[in-house]
């Protein structure tokens, strides 16, 4: 078969040819992420890690989180740790998240409450509230989260601050809890292909 015959071979002559030839393309892109990309977090061999005893500041973010605060927020508040705070940002919560941190402030020492000022200019932004909290930490260390993620266990902040020295910046993972259904698992799906990908990234 000479050039002029593989030319004619390949040749798009309908449409049929022009998709087929999108999802090789769209193939070989997918392969090229799973087989470069994705495997290196697949075969990833995590590294001796170091005994972290740095006081660490935990950002939690609350819109409008009662429910969550009051299921969660003592887990975070009762973690086994040598010296953290815990700082809890209200971000113009409009149920009771006030109410609800201000009992809490009055058993625990260690939480510290920041409220975002009511302004047009940052309305809605996470960013800004997550500024206001890290602004408010005592300490160099701080570890984010938000008031609907339950810590794994009453040790989380211990085992999330097991980290080199040399790194600045440490990912973690959050799965969505297991329930019965179909969209649960749609929901769980997405969250960990969300993780595979910025983890693998990283």
């Amino acid at each position: 078969m000479d050039t002029t015959e593989l030319i004619k071979f390949i040749a798009f002559n309908n449409w049929l040819d022009y998709t087929i030839a999108i999802y090789l393309g769209s193939f070989i892109v997918q392969l090229f992420f799973y087989i470069f990309i994705f495997s290196r977090l697949a075969f990833f061999k995590p590294k001796a890690l170091q005994e972290a005893i740095e006081p660490i500041s935990v950002v939690i973010c609350a819109k409008n989180e009662r429910d969550n605060l009051l299921d969660f927020l003592p887990l975070y508040l009762n973690q086994q740790y040598s010296k953290f705070e815990i700082i809890v940002v209200n971000d113009n919560s409009v149920d009771d998240t006030s109410d609800v941190l201000r009992a809490f402030s009055l058993q625990y020492n260690d939480l510290k409450i920041v409220n975002v000022p009511d302004t047009d200019r940052f309305y809605g932004s996470k960013k800004f509230a997550l500024t206001l909290g890290i602004k408010a930490a005592q300490y160099n260390n701080v570890l984010l989260t938000d008031a609907d993620c339950k810590p794994a266990s009453k040790h989380w902040i211990k085992l999330m601050s097991q980290y080199s020295n040399k790194k600045t910046i440490v990912l973690g993972f959050g799965a969505y809890e297991r329930k019965k259904g179909l969209l649960n698992k749609l929901i769980r799906f997405e969250t960990f292909y969300t993780a595979l990908q910025y983890l693998s990234f990283a």
